[in-house]
């Protein structure tokens, strides 16, 4: 007051003239054109724009009510223009957001999250558990495309999707789903109500919940049904899983200590190839497979195999139907299970009293002796010195690489090898070959292919026996200390000894 202003501009009025500013004037505040004069008039704040022009600026003759809008004035001009004590609008206390009413919370479902209506109009996503006027810890609004809070009427369950969740609506059979995605500012309506009944089985399986009203949970409506038999039993070191039927019919795979008469806590229906249920009535055995598993039935005597893969909501039937009839020994061996119901693993029946008709190696302190039997001319191992005629107490059947039993009129001979022992046989073309064996699940089998072998008395004395019968062990005809082959000693004029040629392959 009462100073010279240096650097100032006139403000003049449209159409020429100068302007008076009027009583009231309360602030001033920045425009992107100029300025604005905040002027109150009783109750009222108006505003009175200017814009700079050529010659400075010029006033507008017009007027504008902000009464509503000076708590943004006074932030912008930074004044207390309507003389509250604040500078824009008073702090008011934020409401809490209360619960109205409980739309859906399922504490089975897939989701920690329920939806819940509140007072004054909003529907929320928050925690689950909560009740009637509780206050959400935490908590999303849930609106439209239009920006109005979801229907809520027929909302029937809530599940996760890709990249956000999807609100699922019934009514009368009629599935819907409404999908959102998070956003910034929380979660979203993406694209339009879908018709999803075609899915509601997996929904319902998804939920736990039973949204279409059908009294089941899913297409099949396993939940609490018990088991009303066992048909294969699920071990730790074959197929895990046991092949049972449920009080409603119908075969599944369930939990390896599944019981009759509990209920079945973990349960895979079995589908055939047409989708439709698979009738596991003759199923004798499961095999685990690369990508699935295979069934064994049997029929009379016969036996058959089907094939199943994992598919996304059960295993199902593939390919053809296979006769295995002839290879079912092979098949319990694989599977180290029993499926003809003969008490035994494989085709070998070692029940059966066999006879000895030639004795091959008579056994020795290491070693059993080795057998040719009449009933099928097939090799066995069994205590010492068994003679032609005779029943062993206790044999070891040995078997080629099919599980098959080994015939015996070719073996002139048996040595001992790492893990296991080799069998020389003399050829119809003279030549003496050699094959190993080795135990596997407590019977004796063939790996490898025959080999050319040397002498047959080049093998005596690795078994100290005399197997070609000239009462000499090994191919030396002086004998030495032990009554087998003499020693022989090298001179210094003598060829140098290839020591590898004397290791055995097999050993």
């Amino acid at each position: 007051m009462g100073q010279t202003p240096i650097d100032y501009e006139e403000i003049r009025l449209q159409g020429g003239g100068y302007y008076k500013a009027p009583a009231g004037v309360k602030g001033h505040i920045h425009t992107r054109m100029g300025g604005a004069f905040i002027i109150q008039e009783g109750a009222l704040f108006k505003q009175q724009q200017y814009a700079w022009g050529n010659q400075g600026p010029v006033m507008s003759a017009s007027t504008q009510d902000v009464t509503n809008q000076i708590g943004a004035i006074e932030n912008m001009a930074d004044d207390d223009l309507n003389n509250d004590g604040f500078i824009g609008e008073p702090e008011k206390l934020e409401e809490e957001a209360v619960i109205e009413s409980v739309v859906y919370d399922n504490l089975d479902g897939e989701m920690d999250r329920s939806i819940y209506k509140m007072k004054g109009g909003e529907v929320w996503l928050a925690e689950q558990g909560l009740d009637v006027n509780d206050v959400p810890m935490e908590g999303d609004v849930l609106s439209g495309k239009d920006g109005n809070p979801i229907e809520t009427v027929n909302l029937a369950g809530l599940y996760g999707i890709r990249d956000g969740f999807a609100i699922v609506y019934a009514n009368n059979g009629v599935v819907e789903q409404q999908a959102f995605s998070w956003g910034n500012r929380g979660p979203r309506a993406k694209g339009s109500l879908r018709n999803v009944t075609k899915q509601k089985y997996k929904i319902e399986d998804r939920l736990s919940k039973d949204v279409d009203g059908d009294g089941k949970i899913g297409e099949d409506g396993f939940e609490d049904l018990e088991v009303s038999q066992i048909l294969v039993k699920g071990s730790r070191d074959g197929f895990d899983r046991s092949l049972c039927r449920l009080t409603n019919g119908a075969f599944v795979l369930c939990e390896r200590k599944a019981d009759v008469g509990l209920p079945a806590m973990d349960v895979d229906p079995l589908k055939a190839s047409d989708g439709k249920p698979f009738d596991a009535t003759d199923v004798v055995g499961l095999m685990g497979m690369r990508r699935g598993f295979a069934a064994i039935m049997k029929q009379g005597e016969s036996f058959t195999m089907q094939k199943f893969k994992w598919g996304s909501r059960s295993p199902k039937a593939y390919g053809k139907t296979y006769d295995i009839t002839k290879k079912i020994g092979d098949y319990e061996i694989e599977a180290d299970q029993d499926f003809n119901g003969d008490q035994l693993i494989g085709d070998v029946d070692t029940d059966v009293d066999i006879e000895v008709k030639r004795t091959i190696f008579p056994g020795n302190d290491e070693f059993e002796g080795l057998y040719e039997i009449k009933n099928d001319n097939s090799l066995i191992l069994a205590e010492r010195d068994l003679r032609p005629g005779e029943t062993p107490f206790e044999e070891e059947a040995i078997l080629d690489r099919s599980g098959q039993p080994y015939p015996g009129g070719k073996v002139v001979g048996i040595y001992p090898i790492k893990r296991g022992f080799a069998l020389l046989e003399q050829q119809a073309d003279g030549r003496l070959t050699k094959l190993g064996f080795r135990e596997r699940r407590g019977t004796f089998r063939s790996f490898g292919k025959p080999r050319r072998a040397k002498k047959l008395c080049s093998y005596e004395e690795k078994i100290d026996f005399d197997f070609d019968n000239n009462k000499n062990i090994g191919c030396n005809d002086r004998e030495g200390p032990r009554g087998g082959p003499s020693f022989r000693a090298v001179g210094r004029e003598a060829e140098p000894i290839d020591m590898a040629s004397l290791v055995d392959p097999l050993s």
